[in-house]
């Protein structure tokens, strides 16, 4: 169970910083026109935040999947919004900076997503 959970954890990671990537960068393109200047970077910031919470959802199930893991998808989205909110939280009411709004918000996004996917499986064990 350790390793499925290390295994999905890394999934997760590497899965939320992609698709957060190509999110962001595909917001750029499509308002690259808009006008927006500076405020693009703004955009694309929490465009990246966002959907590295998607992806880090899909990637700890994609390979709880793969290692045929019992767990529970509408609960990794929960947990994973959860941790996004919260570091959402802590960079906006502390004025903290971009790189803790993406690095810490993929990592809780990524345990949220891998607690809430396995919760199942403790769950079943009581």
């Amino acid at each position: 169970m350790a390793r499925a959970a290390i295994a999905e954890f890394v999934g997760a990671l590497l899965s939320g910083g992609i698709i957060g990537a190509a999110v962001a960068a595909s917001v750029g393109y499509l308002l690259s026109r808009s006008g927006l200047g500076m405020g693009l970077l703004v955009v694309m910031l929490y465009a990246a935040f966002w959907g590295s919470c998607g992806g880090a959802i899909l990637g700890s199930a994609l390979v709880g999947r793969l290692l045929r893991q019992r767990g529970r998808l509408p609960m990794a989205a929960v947990w994973s919004i959860l941790g996004s909110g919260l570091v959402l939280f802590a960079v906006l009411t502390f004025g903290l900076g971009a790189r803790l709004l993406l690095g810490g918000g993929l990592l809780m996004q990524s345990l949220g997503a891998v607690l809430g996917y396995n919760l199942r499986r403790a769950a079943d064990r009581q």
